[in-house]
């Protein structure tokens, strides 16, 4: 089961706090626990054993484990084998932040130009190898640059923020949102042909048009305009296409959505 403690609370957060393990050798006896909700039913005597997640010197969280399915007790043994376990997970989890914040925009969470433009250059050479096209989305909010002039810097940036949210919460497991411009969003489609990158490109429109925003306690509609094009394999046996050239074949194709 999953549980969220804050630092210091229970045994994972003095854990994650002190940095530190902790073997209690029977949890219904100890103040920590007894102060956290149940993960299940403690067995009398029944160990727990919970492990730091460190990174050159900076605590990440805990691991925490209990109700082993043998019975037996957790001892040293297992505290020191397990330790070298939860080290290798925090150097994983330390790269993975280090990636995700190295492509990632952090305003927007959208995936950035330069990540944008390496991915869309991967699935151009793919398209040819594989034989199935591949969809590219173009789209910004309409009178960006009004809304920048009457709202501000700040609340303009929260309602880009919240328009780079929506599409990520209703693209397509597998498509790739970015923030390719300071207002400009795009959207990669592997393996996508027209048609259903057109759906998806008319369900945040009408998201958007649909549902206002609201910046300040102000409702703002801002309208995207978008464009969709696409990369086939037909085209692709013809001559090859650059990220650049492809995406402003999409912004080209905005006046016609």
């Amino acid at each position: 089961r999953e549980a969220r403690f804050k630092m210091g609370e229970g045994i994972a957060g003095y854990v994650t706090a002190t940095g530190r393990p902790l073997l209690v050798e029977d949890i219904s006896k100890s103040p920590l626990y007894k102060d956290l909700p149940s993960l299940g039913p403690v067995r009398p005597k029944e160990t727990f054993l919970c492990l730091p997640l460190v990174y050159k010197g900076k605590s990440l969280g805990a691991v925490s484990l209990h109700n082993r399915i043998t019975g037996k007790p957790f001892i040293r043994n297992d505290e020191v084998l397990l330790s070298i376990l939860a080290n290798q997970a925090a150097v994983a989890i330390t790269n993975a932040r280090n990636y995700e914040a190295a492509v990632r925009d952090p305003d927007t969470y959208l995936y950035t130009a330069s990540h944008f433009e390496r991915r869309l250059l991967e699935e151009l050479q793919r398209v040819s190898g594989h034989k199935l096209p591949l969809s590219l989305i173009v789209m910004a909010p309409g009178g960006y640059a009004h809304y920048r002039q009457t709202l501000g810097e700040q609340k303009t940036d929260l309602m880009l923020a919240e328009i780079a949210r929506r599409v990520r919460r209703h693209v397509r497991l597998g498509d790739l949102p970015a923030r390719v411009q300071e207002a400009e969003f795009a959207v990669l489609m592997p393996d996508t042909d027209t048609d259903p990158a057109r759906e998806v490109a008319d369900r945040l429109r009408r998201l958007q048009e649909e549902s206002p925003i609201e910046v300040g306690g102000v409702p703002i509609t801002a309208k995207l305009a978008i464009g969709v094009t696409t990369f086939s394999y037909a085209e692709a046996k013809e001559h090859a296409v650059t990220p650049q050239a492809l995406l402003d074949r999409a912004r080209k194709a905005v006046t016609a959505c």
